[in-house]
Order: structure tokens, then C-alpha cells, then sequence
């Protein structure tokens, strides 16, 4: 049945959602009137202890005047210097998984690479490197203390799920204190997070 690229339905608590699906009504909600769609406190709060509250989460004056500081960095000639260096991270991301390969052909069950990581890590890696001018060597080691703390914040566990449907109800303040694993977690990389960006700075 044609829904017109918006889907209406009911969340907890019977709550009223949309998704919109077509990429004109997309354009909207992220571009052209995307000051007239604020981001759900949920989100915000959620997120915001983790990545702080930048260009990402900011809302009105403040994005614009986020937006406007950074645009320059955004710019087509900059983009395109950095490609040698997505090159030549993308390079060792595919060298280093070849070596796991050959590692892993030496077990009975042969080789399982679990993507999703490797993928994270080459990211960290070239944000380091394009953002700050530092290698995170995330690619290198897999135990590299940045990268397995974005990759245990983005993983969905039981409590993070329980946090994000409190969040549908209870206040963002609320929802930090209460006394769980789960944001003692979250503190406790947002802490390291934190001093790793105050090194690099």
C-alpha cells in the first residue's frame, strides 16, 4: 500500500513515531529544514556523554555557528588531498587482514573475520590521522584501548537496550545516575576518551 515515503506507528507506551523513506522528505528532515527537527533528548543524552555536544548533536545558533567553523575542512579540495590517506589506510586495513587469514587457515575451522571491527578500527585510524594528524595504530593492534572502547559503547547489550527504553520516558539526568554497570561503562570511556583527546591535542 503506497504510504506517500512516511510510515506512522506506535512505540512504547504508545507513543506516535514516523519513518520517513523517501528521499526528498529525507532531504528535509536532514538538510534543507533540518533546524524544524530537533534530536530526540534520548539521543542527545545518550550520546552526548560519550562524544560531548559538537557539531553532531548541537542544535540551532549553535550548529550554524558550529557549521560555519568547520565547512572549510569540508571543502571538495580538502576532502580530495586526504584521499592518498584513505588510500593507504584502506591498504593496510586489507595487508593486516590477509595476515589474520593465513593466521587463522593454521586451525581446524580455518579463517572467521568479524568485519564490523576491522572496519571500526581502520575508521579510528584515519580520523586520527586526517583529524588530528596522529596514527591511533587501531589497524595494528587489536587490543588498542580507543578502539575497543568505541567498539564495546556501540555494541547493543542487554542494558544499553533497557537505557534506551527508559530513555523513551524518563528524563536524560535520570537515566545517567541510576546505579548500573552500563553507565558506570560509559563514564568510564568517556573518561578515557577524554585524556586520549587532551594527549593528542
Amino acid at each position: 500500500m503506497p504510504h506517500n515515503g512516511l510510515i506512522r506507528y506506535f512505540f512504547f507506551f504508545n507513543r506516535e513515531r514516523v519513518i520517513v523513506t523517501s528521499p526528498k522528505a529525507l532531504a528535509e528532515v536532514l538538510v534543507t529544514k533540518n533546524y524544524l527537527f530537533p534530536k530526540p533528548d534520548a539521543v542527545r543524552t545518550s550520546l552526548g556523554r560519550v562524544l560531548g555536544y559538537g557539531i553532531l548533536l548541537a542544535e540551532g545558533d549553535e550548529h550554524k555557528v558550529q557549521r560555519k567553523n568547520l565547512l572549510p575542512a569540508f571543502h571538495f579540495r580538502h576532502v580530495k588531498s586526504l584521499y592518498p590517506t584513505f588510500w593507504r589506510k584502506a591498504r593496510e586495513l586489507l595487508d593486516a587482514m590477509e595476515v589474520a587469514v593465513r593466521a587463522g587457515d593454521d586451525d581446524d575451522d580455518g579463517a572467521v573475520l568479524e568485519v564490523n571491527s576491522w572496519a571500526s578500527r581502520c575508521t579510528l585510524d584515519i580520523i586520527g590521522v586526517a583529524g588530528m594528524g596522529v596514527d591511533f595504530g587501531a589497524i595494528q593492534d587489536e587490543n588498542n584501548p580507543l578502539a575497543s572502547t568505541y567498539i564495546n559503547l556501540s555494541t547493543p547489550t542487554r542494558q544499553a537496550k533497557v537505557l534506551m527504553v527508559l530513555g523513551m520516558v524518563l528524563p536524560g539526568w535520570l537515566i545517567t545516575h541510576l546505579p548500573i554497570k552500563r553507565n558506570d561503562d560509559i563514564n568510564a570511556a568517556a573518561q578515557l576518551i577524554d585524556l586520549r583527546n587532551h594527549a593528542y591535542a
